[in-house]
């Protein structure tokens, strides 16, 4: 009984762990390395800049940082859901964060009720 408890609970953690990574990280293109600028303080700009707040149904807000003439950063909050949903500073830069340092080429994924976009580009914004 505990043994088919846990398996369970394995299982479902498994599953959940599959739809929060659904999306991805991005396999080509420019790095964030690559951009050459403090990507860790442009992050904490956008999230300082465009949120907190509380974004409408389906609402995004977006916005590219250049990094001189030969890249971009864009940088992407959308909610999700059908009602008005509030986003901290701190929840933006958790996740922007969690997908810069995994994927190096940057990602889209999903946290909670929001979808997250960021992406290191060739060409200025």
């Amino acid at each position: 009984m505990f043994a088919s408890k846990a398996l369970s609970l394995i299982s479902l953690l498994a599953a959940s762990t599959s739809l929060v990574n659904a999306n991805g990280c991005y396999s080509h293109g420019p790095t964030f390395s690559d951009i050459g600028g403090n990507v860790d303080a442009t992050v904490e700009r956008f999230c300082r800049d465009f949120i907190p707040r509380t974004l409408a149904p389906r609402q995004t807000v977006s916005t590219c940082y250049g990094f001189g003439d030969l890249y971009g950063l864009e940088m992407l909050v959308q909610n999700l859901e059908g009602v008005a949903k509030g986003l901290s500073y701190e929840e933006c830069y958790q996740s922007f964060e969690i997908e810069r340092t995994a994927c190096s080429h940057g990602s889209e994924q999903v946290h909670g009720s929001f979808w997250y976009r960021i992406d290191p580009n060739d060409g200025s914004c």
